[in-house]
């Protein structure tokens, strides 16, 4: 019967990299993006372009925030996602009846 020797942090290779560079926190991106442009959306929204982009992006981050809480981590942006979805579709039915009511 063979005993494997413990190890301490110094002597395992990698551990000592990982011990003096901590992870940073997952983000998501796509989540944060599509809240911004859903909200500037409201106030600036030409050629409907900017309000798809955001319902484009927040439903990007959405599906990555549930992805992420299928793996174990914590659904980083999905409030700001679901928030971004919202606003960007309400950005362009505003857009659109606006744009209806000048014609």
């Amino acid at each position: 019967m063979s005993v494997v020797p413990e190890r301490d942090a110094a002597t395992v290779p990698g551990d000592s990299y990982l011990a003096s560079h901590p992870v940073s926190a997952p983000v998501n991106r796509p989540a944060r993006l599509g809240l911004v442009l859903g909200a500037v959306a409201l106030v600036i929204n030409p050629v409907l372009l900017a309000g798809a982009a955001a319902v484009v992006l927040s439903v990007v981050g959405l599906r990555r925030a549930v992805l992420m809480g299928h793996h174990g981590y914590p659904t980083v942006g999905r409030s700001h996602a679901l928030i971004g979805l919202g606003l960007g579709i309400l950005a362009t039915i505003v857009s659109i009846t606006l744009k209806n009511a000048l014609i």
